[in-house]
């Protein structure tokens, strides 16, 4: 289970990002979400960590992991 930050991140991810990869600003999310930029990155880790979303920590990209390819990671 999702804690709120991670949940409330995901779905901001889903609504803006659903359909193709995008930079993340820390800064934005930070005043978007009222939460540090420490608790975001640890909440985006989680996202990765239970396959939600990818994300590449060094140039900041994150992509939504759809059902059907979580399906397929399960599977293999």
């Amino acid at each position: 289970m999702l804690d709120e930050t991670a949940r409330k991140l995901f779905r901001m991810f889903y609504a803006l990002y659903r359909f193709e990869s995008a930079h993340i600003d820390m800064d934005r999310l930070a005043r978007l979400t009222g939460r540090s930029k420490l608790r975001i990155a640890t909440a985006i880790r989680a996202l990765e960590e239970k396959q939600y979303i990818t994300w590449n920590e060094r140039t900041g990209v994150i992509r939504i992991v759809t059902p059907a390819e979580r399906h397929l990671k399960e599977a293999n």
